[in-house]
């Protein structure tokens, strides 16, 4: 009987406490069907990630403005509606990430570092992803371009269609490599295994993040799962340490020589980075490709130089941020030129014009690419790869006649966002590059299109996305006429990481005269 009755003066103080604690949301709308004391969290238990995206994604457009989930009496706050999306993304109150961000484990990252930390990081890497050093990096992403291309010439005009993203994947994959380690690091011994292991890891946190049971740590580490992430983060992490020792031993090296030889041949760049007399010329200059790591080493963050553990988890942030999203982006974009043929014939004109006598790409060649960039533009509105955002609130916001309170989730899905005919017309789910005109652009509210987030905690590398995207597009334009099976009609996702075509992105290559 004591037994009882503890258990139900229990039951009632939970009650009150979470009657209480949630009651600021109690009016906010709520997705069907709500559960008592499960809320809307066994619809989501039955259902896999495709299915889990699906229903979210139909609640987002079922919901004007703004609505929640409940897991539990746990409500996630979901705005639909630009106007709130912009004040979440701008105001210091939702600058932080939700807790299943840490399932990446790159604390100090500026993806998923907590805001104080963020602010001074960001801060301190801005300037590395300048326009002078993004067209630093030109001549690495051309040649990577060509080992793809080169690679694709192999079935030109054969019948059966290839998957696009293997293609791709290898070319960006050696892009943000090189980009962010070094020419070289791809030739080192151990390549492939580190390759095989960022696959697993990126694969096990999609997994783990659309998988609550997963979530509590004493429940992950007793799976198959966790065994083979450590294993691979093990071998990544032996990989990149490598690399990173060695640049940092060469910095040291070339630091001590400067100070004993007392000539001050060590001065400081417009970035505040150290610059040695030897590479000055093509330093401060840019004629040499301005690495990421080598920035890192020398640039100060708050006065002090980036500890070996906040170098390690920025240059997995690049990789994870950059290779995959890049790849699936530049597939995505493959198979809807692929699907619109008048458009792709359009793209293709420009490429041929602006490459005539096999020019060499460079900042400028690149801006006039605007129907290429419009074409690109429209495959992220479409098809964006980083199809849902959270954040966590720091303080309190108000989102219409609401206010969260600090420690709340929201939720934002671009996808739907990018489809509202409220912003976009009656022709929203249509693949139109037009949606990109100036005119029609400066027409839209400004936060209807996040294909990189926004706000001060945007993504660093929207510029270097934009700009491997055109070499990468506009080579495989040059080349091929691209053709497929698959109607426009039938594209679907399936949701990960990132956001991925359900299928694969079969074409067909045709070698243009």
């Amino acid at each position: 009987m004591i037994t009882l009755l503890l258990l139900g003066f229990g039951a009632l103080s939970l009650y009150v406490y979470c009657k209480i604690k949630f009651k600021f949301a109690e009016k906010i709308p709520c997705v069907e069907p709500l559960h008592p004391i499960f809320g809307n969290g066994l619809e989501f238990a039955q259902k896999n990630s495709y299915e889990i995206f699906k229903s979210i994604t139909r609640a987002y457009k079922d919901n004007k403005r703004i609505f929640k989930l409940c897991f539990g009496p746990i409500p996630v706050i979901c705005p639909t509606h630009p106007d709130l999306i912009q004040k979440i993304m701008t105001e210091p109150a939702s600058m932080d990430k939700p807790f299943v961000y840490d399932f990446m484990r790159v604390d100090h990252g500026l993806l998923t570092a907590q805001y104080d930390e963020w602010r001074v990081h960001r801060k301190a890497l801005n300037p590395t992803f300048n326009t002078r050093i993004l067209n630093s990096f030109i001549p690495i992403f051309t040649d990577c371009v060509s080992k793809m291309i080169a690679n694709m010439e192999k079935h030109a005009g054969d019948e059966k269609p290839i998957n696009m993203l293997e293609f791709t994947s290898p070319c960006t994959l050696e892009m943000i490599c090189r980009t962010s380690l070094g020419g070289k690091v791809l030739e080192r011994e151990g390549k492939q295994e580190f390759i095989e292991g960022l696959e697993i890891i990126l694969h096990n946190v999609g997994l783990r993040m659309f998988n609550a049971n997963l979530y509590p740590d004493f429940v992950y580490k007793n799976t198959r799962f966790y065994k083979a992430e450590m294993d691979a983060r093990k071998i990544c992490y032996a990989f990149t340490d490598k690399v990173i020792r060695e640049k940092r031993a060469k910095f040291e090296e070339k630091l001590r020589s400067s100070v004993d030889s007392n000539n001050n041949s060590a001065v400081s760049d417009e970035n505040g980075n150290v610059v040695f007399a030897d590479e000055e010329d093509d330093m401060l200059s840019y004629k040499k490709p301005q690495i990421f790591v080598d920035q890192l080493l020398t640039i100060p963050n708050d006065g002090k130089p980036f500890t070996h553990e906040e170098i390690t988890d920025h240059i997995y942030t690049m990789i994870a941020a950059g290779n995959e999203t890049s790849a699936t982006q530049a597939a995505h974009a493959c198979l809807l030129l692929a699907m619109h043929p008048e458009v792709q014939e359009r793209a293709a004109a420009e490429v041929r014009d602006l490459l005539a006598d096999d020019v060499e790409y460079t900042h400028e060649i690149l801006k006039q690419m605007e129907y290429l960039e419009r074409v690109i533009k429209e495959s992220q509105r479409l098809c964006p790869v980083a199809a849902v955002y959270g954040r966590k609130t720091i303080g309190t916001i108000q989102l219409d006649e609401y206010v969260i309170p600090k420690g709340f989730i929201l939720l934002l899905n671009v996808f739907a966002l990018h489809r509202q005919k409220e912003h976009w017309g009656p022709n929203a789910d249509k693949f139109d590059p037009d949606h990109f005109l100036p005119e029609r652009v400066k027409a839209r509210h400004p936060y209807a299109y996040l294909p990189f987030s926004g706000g001060p905690r945007g993504c660093i590398g929207s510029r270097y996305a934009m700009m491997s995207l055109k070499i990468i597009l506009s080579q495989i334009l040059k080349n091929y006429r691209l053709t497929t099976d698959i109607p426009y009609e039938k594209m679907d996702f399936k949701f990960k990481v990132s956001m991925h075509l359900s299928f694969e992105h079969l074409i067909r290559l045709e070698p243009r005269a």
